[in-house]
């Protein structure tokens, strides 16, 4: 490519940057119209912390979920798999 083709893709690429990055800062500059949808939401909900019970049910069922399931299912194998600990040697008859 010549110098003067290079220099053509860089202004080209400079005039559409500045194109494109102004038309994102005019479309903010917009008033909101839609106040009724501003008052129509409700309140947020006052913070409650958790309590025993609740953080103890949470805890216990984060124990048995299928995820925890299978991802313990998933770590025994690729320990199986690459053979570690050596001790433990590997396989059924291990």
């Amino acid at each position: 490519m010549t110098t003067l083709s290079i220099v053509a893709h860089l202004l080209t690429m400079i005039v559409i940057s500045g194109t494109v990055s102004s038309t994102f800062a005019l479309a903010d500059d917009q008033p909101d119209n839609n106040a009724r949808s501003v008052a129509s939401n409700p309140p947020p909900r006052e913070f409650a912390p958790m309590t025993r019970s609740e953080r103890l049910s949470r805890y216990l069922l984060g124990l048995s979920d299928g995820e925890s399931i299978l991802r313990a299912a998933a770590s025994a194998g690729f320990a199986q798999a690459s053979n570690t600990p050596k001790e433990w040697k590997g396989g059924a008859e291990g």
